[in-house]
């Protein structure tokens, strides 16, 4: 709801605006909480929960960062089991694949 749009604000004239606001806040909180310091100075004076997750997402998403997606590609062509385990070759493997 508050992170995908489909809660939308509402006026303040509206008879549920301030539920609506409390419960904004609140995922905004949750939200705040959960990252960094530094992160959060750049995104704080956001309005919204979803402001907040937008402008996160587009700072530090790799989906649409060709540099990042390259450097992933390469680390992934470099990767070499050496002295790691199967399970930990294979576990280092996965990571990098989920951040495609």
């Amino acid at each position: 709801g508050y992170i995908a749009g489909a809660t939308v604000p509402l006026e303040e004239s509206s008879a549920r605006y301030q539920m609506w606001k409390a419960e904004n806040h609140m995922v905004m909180s949750w939200l705040l909480n959960s990252i960094t310091n530094e992160m959060g100075e750049n995104i704080m004076y956001h309005q919204t929960a979803k402001e907040i997750w937008d402008a996160t997402r587009e700072t530090y998403s790799n989906n649409d960062n060709p540099s990042a997606i390259f450097e992933i590609k390469r680390v992934l062509h470099d990767l070499r089991q050496g002295e790691m385990t199967i399970t930990d070759y294979f576990n280092a493997l996965i990571r990098y694949w989920q951040h495609l």
